[in-house]
């Protein structure tokens, strides 16, 4: 009988593929001496977890292909079996430990999971990229949808982690938002402009946008503000009312308030001023209030 040498790669081969295993056995046939090494072959059961077992230390050859894998317990431990099969199991992520990692696998196949390439992940590219030669296929993200199907070592890290239709989109709304503020600014310039030379503008201009007109089709040639009641809401109204009061006996009395120029000739007696008009019998104080002369005519 001829004997194999001593140096010969001996392998205890445990199948036990498609066997409904739902984890892992616990034990494993011992193995008859120390040249021998499992070849396990667990594929196509629906183990879900990958645990840590003790006999993963005498294995040359571990087989866990199609199983439903979601997560591996100890990555460091799986990656010193020198021939690693993980194809088609339902693994998104390595641990980041793996980077500094002793890893002596020399054949490892996780292609066909669903690789999650979003910026948390990015280091995955350069741990693969120094995998390469031991990878046994090409490894294709799967999530986001803009990177499905890109082999992750070709990813850079910027595709990682940009989104460039997220970012146009950030960029069209950044040039909209300007643009509405730069409009924005704009009209407030132009109305605070219009407030301040508001008296000159509707002088210059006849503008009187705050006249009522309660006869229709009737010229408002007066440049000045009538109030005919209590409740008209003059500035500091009621403090020129109080004043209006003061200086006169009648109570009937209507409050104007001057803007640019009289509402037609008068002459000055002290601070009584007569109206030359159609009315002799009619007369004005003039009052001045915080700066704003008002005139108070009465009846």
């Amino acid at each position: 009988m001829r004997l194999c040498p001593s140096t010969a790669n001996v392998t205890l081969h445990v199948y036990c593929s498609n066997a409904n295993l739902t984890v892992l056995p616990l034990q494993v046939p011992e193995l008859p001496d120390n040249r021998t090494k499992y070849k396990l072959d667990f594929s196509n059961n629906q183990l879900r977890r990958l645990e840590h077992h003790d006999y993963f230390a005498n294995t040359s050859i571990l087989d866990v292909s199609n199983c439903g894998v979601v997560s591996v317990r100890d990555w460091e431990e799986i990656t010193k079996i020198p021939d690693v099969n993980l194809y088609g199991n339902e693994i998104t992520v390595l641990p980041p430990s793996l980077v500094a990692a002793n890893i002596t696998t020399g054949k490892m196949n996780i292609a066909n999971n669903p690789w999650d390439c979003s910026c948390d992940n990015k280091w995955m590219s350069g741990w693969m990229a120094s995998m390469k030669d031991r990878l046994t296929q090409k490894v294709h993200c799967y999530s986001p949808d803009r990177l499905r199907g890109k082999n992750i070592i070709e990813v850079s890290g910027e595709e990682f982690c940009v989104d460039p239709a997220k970012e146009a989109v950030k960029r069209t709304l950044i040039k909209s938002m300007s643009s509405v503020a730069g409009v924005v600014i704009v009209l407030l310039s132009i109305g605070i402009v219009v407030y301040r030379l508001r008296v000159r503008l509707y002088t210059r201009w006849k503008f009187h946008p705050f006249d009522r007109d309660e006869c229709l089709g009737e010229d408002m040639y007066f440049d000045l503000f009538l109030s005919c009641s209590s409740d008209d809401n003059l500035p500091h109204g009621n403090r020129i009312r109080e004043l209006g009061y003061l200086r006169s006996k009648d109570t009937e009395f209507v409050i104007l308030r001057e803007i640019s120029s009289p509402v037609t000739q008068f002459t000055t007696t002290s601070t009584t001023l007569w109206c030359a008009a159609n009315e002799p019998s009619v007369f004005l104080h003039l009052i001045s209030f915080k700066g704003i002369s008002y005139c108070l005519i009465v009846c």
